[in-house]
């Protein structure tokens, strides 16, 4: 049987593997990949953090579904460090250290909406930990 903290952790680490799995897609490329105005080098960067993110995201669903439903410790590890040196520290930091972005002059929704799946995945996270802890008992 799933204990309760372990299913609940792993349905709030699902919407962050499913804004890296769709943000490149709906937010990044589009807006910024295929635009003209940027250089060759900038798009080519925005190209390859768009396809770095999406295998950070599928890794996680993975993971999520598979393995942390399972109870496996080796798996929390893996999903903490996929959502802190994954990438997704930063949209938080960086909007918190300089501010919103000059085209936008505040805190645009794609922004509220990383902070908000970074939020819900370490919630996920926290609650799933002491699960792992008395299972291995």
């Amino acid at each position: 049987m799933i204990d309760r903290r372990l299913s609940a952790g792993s349905w709030l680490c699902i919407p962050f593997a499913l804004y890296a799995i769709l943000a490149p897609f709906l937010l990044l490329l589009p807006s910024h990949a295929f635009d003209k105005s940027w250089p060759d080098h900038a798009r080519f960067h925005l190209l390859w953090a768009s396809g770095k993110l999406f295998a950070i995201g599928t890794n996680q669903y993975l993971l999520v579904r598979y393995g942390l439903r399972s109870g496996k410790p080796w798996v929390w590890y893996a999903l903490a460090s996929n959502l802190i040196f994954g990438g997704m520290t930063i949209v938080p930091a960086s909007r918190i250290a300089h501010g919103p972005i000059p085209p936008f002059q505040s805190h645009d929704r794609s922004t509220k909406l990383a902070v908000f799946v970074f939020l819900s995945g370490i919630v996920g996270l926290a609650l799933s930990f002491p699960a792992l802890k008395s299972a291995r008992r």
